[in-house]
């Protein structure tokens, strides 16, 4: 005798509803773990633009609000306020050496929001939807 399978009209639809939902939960870590990665690569762009300005004249190396317009500027330019909404902390130091300034150091932090929760392995926290983003450079002064 012939075995006839019956069919379920529903079946093939709630695998797909439950495939499209894996795979939409897998893009959007994937489009969150790219803004992270260029917000990163931006910030350190970020901090050397503001240790440039810096590293060009004594002057410029104690002149911490002109690091920090030459900081933001760059900032600015990168787009990450449209991605982020947010503008980093800049922060910076100088080294002298007999009585010179010696090197600049400048440091941008950038607290961000993510789509979604980032584990504890990379945080070390509990899941958490805010990354802090820090990037340091640091350049010598120019005689």
């Amino acid at each position: 005798m012939i075995e006839q399978r019956l069919r379920q009209p529903g079946q093939s639809l709630v695998e797909f509803a439950l495939g499209l939902l894996v795979l939409l939960l897998v893009l959007a870590a994937v489009v969150d773990y790219g803004r992270l990665l260029y917000a990163g690569i931006a910030l350190t762009n970020v901090a050397r633009e503001g240790a440039h300005y810096g590293s060009l004249s004594s002057a410029n190396a104690t002149d911490s609000n002109g690091i920090r317009t030459a900081a933001l500027t760059e900032y600015r330019a990168t787009g990450l306020p449209l991605l982020f909404g947010s503008q980093p902390t800049i922060t910076t130091s100088v080294t002298f050496q007999n009585g010179k300034p010696d090197a600049v150091r400048v440091t941008a932090t950038l607290t961000v929001r993510t789509m979604l929760p980032v584990p504890l392995p990379v945080t070390g926290d509990r899941l958490s939807d805010q990354l802090v983003i820090r990037r340091t450079a640091e350049m010598r002064v120019l005689p």
